[in-house]
């Protein structure tokens, strides 16, 4: 069921967001970062490498269902960007909030409908179905269905 507020004269839509999926890091020291993360209870459920972009992604999650996404290169020389998915080709952090979908093709319609663009349209990724949008201070928020 989707909720619908009138606010200021505004018919505001409420996405059906199921929680925030993950909060992604960009990393330089990842075995450091799992070694703590570890200690606070957080257990590696995923590993991905993504060799075009020469980064190894770690998924880990807490038993509350907290779950943290970090991000390292493989390589210290520098990547060549230019077939970037941000449209200008910008080199820009992986750091992100992923918010939970249950039905990622009606959430982006649902936004494109609000005249909201994505600098990532819906694709398969690793981890899930994902796009990618910006909210009003240009930080990297991902919309996320899990694969099932």
């Amino acid at each position: 069921m989707r909720l619908l507020f009138l606010i200021n004269d505004y018919l505001i839509l409420v996405l059906m967001i199921s929680g925030i999926h993950h909060v992604s890091l960009e990393v330089r020291k990842l075995q450091d970062m799992i070694d703590f993360y570890s200690f606070l209870g957080f257990k590696v459920t995923k590993t991905a490498f993504l060799e075009e972009r020469k980064t190894r992604l770690d998924m880990l999650c807490h038993q509350t269902g907290a779950c943290l996404e970090f991000s390292s290169r493989l390589s210290t020389e520098a990547i060549d960007w230019s077939d970037a998915d941000e449209p200008d080709g910008r080199v820009k952090s992986s750091d992100h909030i992923a918010l939970g979908v249950d039905d990622l093709d009606i959430e982006v319609s649902n936004i494109k409908n609000r005249g909201i663009s994505f600098e990532v349209p819906p694709k398969v990724g690793k981890f899930g179905r994902f796009a990618f949008l910006r909210d009003p201070e240009g930080n990297l928020l991902e919309l996320i269905e899990d694969l099932r």
